[in-house]
C-alpha cells in the first residue's frame, strides 16, 4: 500500500501505516464515530504525523497491557500469588492481598457450618 498524504512526512509513520493498516482501521472503528472517520478522509490535513504518532502510541500501550496481562495469567496458572509476580503493579498487589484476606474470612465462616438448634 502506498501512502500519498502530503501531510505525513515521516517515513516511519508511513511504514507503520502500510504495515499495520488493519490495526489502524480497528483503532479508528473503536475510538471514532463514522463522522470522525469521514472528516479525517475529507479533511486530509488533520491526518498528519502528529495524529499518526498518537495512534501508534495508543496501539503500543494496548499491546503492552495485553502482554503484561498474559504474563500475569500464566504465572497465576503456575500457582504463583499475585504478590510474587514482578510484572504486577503495587495497586494490583494491594488488591490481591485484600481479596486473599476476604477469602480467608469467608473460609473461616464456612468452617463453622450450620449452627446447632
Amino acid at each position: 500500500m502506498k501512502i500519498v498524504n502530503p501531510y505525513i512526512k515521516k517515513a516511519e509513520n508511513k511504514q507503520w501505516l502500510s504495515d499495520n493498516w488493519e490495526t489502524f482501521l480497528d483503532y479508528m472503528s473503536k475510538h471514532h464515530s463514522l463522522i470522525d472517520c469521514w472528516h479525517t478522509v475529507l479533511n486530509i490535513s488533520s491526518f498528519n504525523d502528529t495524529y499518526i504518532e498518537k495512534i501508534i502510541s495508543e496501539v503500543e500501550k494496548v499491546e503492552k497491557k495485553k502482554e503484561k496481562e498474559e504474563k500475569i495469567r500464566k504465572a497465576l496458572r503456575n500457582g504463583k500469588k499475585v504478590s510474587e509476580i514482578k510484572e504486577t503493579s503495587s495497586i494490583e498487589k494491594k488488591i490481591a492481598k485484600m481479596e486473599e484476606a476476604a477469602q480467608k474470612v469467608e473460609k473461616s465462616w464456612e468452617d463453622y457450618g450450620e449452627l446447632p438448634d
